[in-house]
């Protein structure tokens, strides 16, 4: 489903005339599954970031230019140093939320090969757990929705 681009959301039916159009921002997410354990790497949102303190899956905006793939392997590279193998990152599911500014549609990839030992460089920590726990921490409205999908 595509959304326009020039949708304009209010709470406030007076002034939903005068509501500005919200931004759309594209994501990606990688679910990094450990080969041995089965378990899934979440990162935890630094304090100076919306949604802080909340565990994610690490991921960010697809830049002007760039494909999903090309988005996920800089955005890994970048946030938790680590370089994935393209052959081995499978689409899972999008999800899209809107905010009062903005709607965001997240592209989660599931990833089972890459190079590098995981560290927390944009997060606050990094973490591994049974896909079965990923209930028990308090996750991002989008990380939570696709929880159940892995």
């Amino acid at each position: 489903m595509t959304l326009p681009m020039d949708i304009s959301i209010s709470t406030d039916p007076i002034a939903a005339d005068a509501a500005a159009p919200l931004s759309a921002i594209w994501v990606v997410a990688g679910a990094l599954i450990e080969k041995n354990t089965g378990e899934v790497l979440i990162a935890k949102r630094p304090a100076m970031k919306a949604l802080a303190g909340l565990w994610e899956f690490p991921g960010g905006k697809i830049e002007a230019g760039e494909t999903p793939l090309q988005a996920l392997r800089r955005e890994l590279s970048e946030e938790i140093g680590v370089e994935i193998q393209l052959n081995a990152a499978f689409p899972v599911n999008f999800t899209t939320y809107v905010y009062e500014r903005f709607i965001i549609t997240v592209l989660l990839f599931r990833i089972t090969d890459w190079v590098g030992t995981p560290v927390a460089i944009e997060h606050q920590e990094i973490d591994w757990l049974p896909v079965n726990d990923l209930k028990s921490v308090p996750l991002t409205p989008a990380s939570h929705a696709f929880a159940a999908l892995l």
